[in-house]
């Protein structure tokens, strides 16, 4: 060991200073406060300039997820061309990391560009004997978190065999409830929590249970029951064997945990009906894959609104194509048979000249002038709203000219300024608005004769058909066997904002 620092007088170094909070911390490492000022100190006794201190506070060095300022300090260090510093300081190597991999990859890569690393409490050599100590030092810190780790699981499984005491929040429809476990070794008192029904919550929990039995989907149980917002929170509530009175922690079960909110047999119904749509699923991707046709993504299941994608299948060396739900076992359309009279009832119906122009009638009868209305008030709200913000703008920025800049002012400008610019955007976006929906209705006419064409081309390719379907086409939805709806709106990508789809009856 060497009592000498590498760094020469007046060299610039780096700090990088990390404190997890855990429990494996103790007295033995210090806050990150405490290892900066150590640092600074040595710093100045040796007459070297601290350039920076890279500092990740509340983050465990047996991982690198979410060390942010690790990396922001590795990427300057890295950086091109090379920063005019000599190496890095820690207060211990066990701060650099307490993963040994981790530790011997980053300082060989720093070392290879020629920095040192340097810890306060842990000094070697700069030399092969030195840096095996020092790989030692790391091992004895990996050592470290994995006993630690081990003692702490350890811990939190017999708290949950002896008392039901589990760490975290509970899911929705539990409450944590206090419980009191055997003192520590200094005799002072430990306190944990179990989790049990909440009789305000727990109704909302079985609803959704019984809903998804029932067969409702789950965007039904979302709107009976507004705060789920999203499928993978609903899926995660119906995979939780608690709620029938069961959990399972660190590898061991208790079946009668709590008092359960359901029954076991409901419990199993719903993850059965999870496992259908989860096999509907992996079976609608098999279609989205496979094939692509004309229609593909317009054809909706009257019986279960889902997209009907193509099936094909040989018979006697014949390729038979037809459009089918991927979900339910609704009826099957032959494709070329719909996709024929799409294209024929499309030009000969919906895009000509006459229909055009009713839909351009109707808009403008109907919608354009109560539009263009709540546009012109949606411009005057916005400018009115641009003139006060800057009007208060230039009331603070007087009062920095006068008593000077101050925090509370500096804030104040900042926001005055984020709100302006906000109102900018929402005033540029009415504006796109308003002009691609004048554009919309004056192409109109344009756009359909351009649609006609791509149609009736025979070369053109499937891709630019669909997308020109695409345009006006909402969806086309099967009433029966050899007929079906065509929703359909003005042919451009933002029309349908504008002008409500109409409807044909399609033959096929």
């Amino acid at each position: 060991m060497s009592n000498q620092q590498p760094f020469q007088p007046g060299a610039k170094v780096v700090a990088y200073v990390r404190y997890s909070g855990g429990v494996e911390q103790g007295l033995k490492d210090r806050s990150t406060k405490e290892q900066t000022h150590e640092i600074q100190q040595f710093c100045d006794k040796n007459s070297l300039i601290l350039y920076r201190v890279f500092e990740d506070a509340g983050i465990s060095g047996t991982s690198l997820k979410g060390r942010d300022a690790f990396f922001e300090m590795i990427n300057l260090l890295k950086s091109r061309p090379k920063p005019d510093v000599a190496g890095v300081v820690v207060w211990s190597l066990s701060r650099f990391a307490r993963d040994l991999n981790t530790a011997q990859l980053y300082k060989a890569d720093l070392r290879r560009l020629g920095y040192t690393i340097f810890s306060l409490t842990e000094q070697f050599e700069d030399s092969a004997t030195g840096i095996l100590f020092e790989t030692l030092i790391d091992w004895k810190n990996q050592m470290y978190s994995e006993e630690i780790a081990a003692h702490v699981s350890r811990s939190l499984r017999n708290n949950f065999e002896q008392f039901k005491v589990l760490p975290g929040r509970p899911p929705r429809g539990l409450m944590r409830v206090p419980v009191i476990l055997p003192p520590k070794k200094d005799g002072s008192e430990r306190i944990g929590h179990r989790w049990e029904m909440d009789p305000l919550v727990a109704p909302s929990i079985r609803r959704a249970f019984e809903l998804k039995a029932g067969g409702s989907s789950n965007y039904q149980i979302m709107r009976e029951l507004p705060f789920y917002k999203n499928d993978s929170s609903l899926r995660d509530v119906f995979r939780r064997s608690i709620y029938h009175g069961s959990m399972t922690y660190s590898g061991v079960t208790l079946e009668n945990y709590c008092q359960p909110i359901i029954t076991r047999d409901l419990w199993q119904q719903v993850q059965e009906v999870c496992m259908k749509e989860v096999r509907a699923k992996k079976r609608e991707g098999k279609f989205t894959d496979q094939n692509t046709r004309l229609l593909s993504g317009l054809l909706i299941c009257p019986i279960c609104s889902r997209k009907m994608y193509v099936c094909r299948r040989t018979s006697n060396g014949t390729e038979y194509s037809s459009y089918r739900c991927s979900n339910c076992s609704g009826q099957t359309i032959p494709c070329w048979r719909v996709e024929e009279a799409v294209i024929k009832k499309s030009v000969e119906e919906i895009l000509v000249k006459w229909n055009v122009d009713q839909m351009v009638d109707l808009y403008r009868a109907e919608y354009g002038q109560d539009e263009h209305n709540q546009n012109q008030s949606k411009k005057k709200d916005y400018t009115a709203q641009l003139i006060a913000v800057a009007a208060r703008i230039e009331r603070v920025t007087e009062a920095i000219a006068e008593i000077g800049l101050s925090s509370a002012l500096q804030t104040k400008l900042k926001a005055l300024q984020a709100q302006q610019q906000e109102i900018r955007e929402k005033q540029a976006e009415l504006m796109t608005m308003i002009n691609a929906g004048s554009e919309i209705i004056d192409n109109a006419q344009q756009n359909s004769a351009s649609i006609i064409d791509v149609l009736n081309d025979k070369e053109a390719p499937l891709e630019i058909k669909r997308e020109a379907l695409h345009l006006f086409i909402n969806e086309i939805v099967p009433v029966g066997k050899t007929s079906a709806i065509i929703r359909y709106h003005l042919p451009d990508n933002c029309a349908s904002k504008l002008v409500p789809p109409r409807r044909f009856e399609l033959r096929f």
